[in-house]
């Protein structure tokens, strides 16, 4: 039977969620049913080249944004909403002074794409800044998001990063494989100004992880790019960092022309771009470039902190086998230190249900950012050693065959509407 789709992504804050929700969108169009895409602004990109309805709505709306959703409700006459993001909906719908009552229109079903598995990692999120914060719109009534959350029947659990068992609702989220022929990959790195013999690392970095001067995330932002440009530093002169993101680093004194930076980019300018690569470094383990890389057959390394240290000589302690003379020199701008899986703003200890006994932790090299040895050693061996790179991306495809083993989106969504 034809459906019609209403899918709804007004975070302004994640690429990820609205791409995820584009290619549950184009699934179901593949399928022959009716779509409608609602979204923020900045995440236009993400719909190029659509071949459904797209509508995307600026911040300057402000209430008016409750009126327009209301009059595609009744346009549209939606068999089902999905949304890509029910917290980050609400939250910027809240922000704007509209009640995210409205996404959850009567007469349709009701999906929402829960990336976090709330059912295991609860609401509350521990930051770097030493608060814990509760998901979804703040105040008083708060609660009152969780229960509603609760109440959506649909859960859309995406895999990676939610555990390929043992959790109803999972869809895998991969794109069509994609690992490219040797010649390719040669013009996508000569494209980027790279020969044969150079060795690309790409770490792509997102508008939150860049905060404003004084921030309370500000002293964590800052200290990591430069933690990462100096083991970079030591791999030689043919290593190269590309950084892909809002704005540069200063970088250029540890790396001068070896740091290159670019703005963010269309998506399949991104693939043409990361089919050029040799190895992904990600601060945030959930990311979705993680699994593009891993269906590009790109090596992937994440980056971590487990060490909560709130002064030099507590981190330099917690450091395995002794830090350098630089690395003492870092942590005295860096601490105070506090764990995170998402840089620069935490979610270790919300994370570490999902992550638990979770396939696709296995399928990374995931390192500790005080274990400066074993992070220079691994990069060094995923660069220049084929027997490592054929280990790493072994497991990695072989994470990539359990997720391709589980329904898409749109058949999970086609499976109970």
């Amino acid at each position: 039977m034809k459906d019609r789709h209403l899918v709804i992504s007004l975070n302004a804050n994640s690429w990820g969620s609205a791409t995820t929700a584009r290619v549950i969108a184009d699934d179901l169009v593949a399928l022959g049913d009716e779509v409608s895409f609602l979204a923020h602004e900045c995440m236009r990109p993400v719909l190029c080249n659509a071949d459904f309805c797209c509508n995307v709505l600026p911040d300057h709306m402000g209430p008016l944004m409750g009126v327009y959703l209301e009059n595609m409700v009744t346009q549209t006459k939606p068999t089902t909403v999905i949304l890509a993001d029910y917290f980050g909906n609400a939250n910027f719908l809240s922000r704007v002074g509209v009640n995210p009552d409205c996404m959850l229109p009567s007469g349709a079903a009701t999906f929402a794409v829960d990336a976090w598995d709330c059912e295991r990692t609860g609401y509350e999120v521990d930051t770097t800044c030493g608060t814990t914060v509760q998901i979804g719109p703040g105040g008083e009534d708060g609660s009152r998001w969780h229960r509603q959350f609760e109440s959506i029947s649909h859960k859309l659990k995406p895999v990676p990063m939610v555990g390929t068992s043992g959790s109803t609702g999972c869809f895998r989220t991969l794109v069509a494989a994609a690992t490219p022929a040797k010649r390719e990959r040669l013009l996508a790195r000569q494209r980027l100004g790279f020969c044969e013999r150079d060795k690309v690392l790409l770490f792509c970095t997102n508008a939150w992880q860049h905060p404003r001067p004084g921030s309370a995330f500000e002293r964590q932002a800052e200290a990591l790019p430069r933690l990462l440009a100096q083991h970079v530093s030591c791999l030689g002169e043919s290593a190269h960092l590309v950084h892909v993101g809002p704005q540069p680093f200063d970088l250029r004194k540890q790396l001068n022309h070896r740091y290159h930076w670019l703005p963010p980019l269309a998506p399949s300018d991104f693939d043409a771009m990361l089919a050029g690569v040799d190895l992904m470094v990600s601060a945030n383990i959930s990311a979705t470039t993680i699994a593009k890389a891993m269906v590009y057959g790109v090596p992937v390394v994440v980056l971590q902190n487990s060490v909560s240290a709130s002064s030099r000589d507590e981190a330099e302690a917690a450091a395995p086998k002794g830090p350098s003379p630089w690395l003492c020199a870092w942590l005295e701008d860096a601490v105070p230190l506090v764990a995170f899986s998402l840089w620069p703003i935490g979610f270790y200890r919300f994370l570490a249900p999902l992550l638990r006994d979770n396939p696709y932790v296995a399928a990374l090299q995931i390192l500790e950012i005080l274990d400066e040895q074993r992070t220079q050693e691994t990069l060094a061996a995923l660069l220049f050693d084929p027997g490592r790179r054929e280990e790493q991306m072994h497991r990695q495809a072989l994470y990539l065959g359990l997720v391709r083993s589980l329904p898409t989106g749109a058949q999970a969504i086609k499976a109970l509407c």
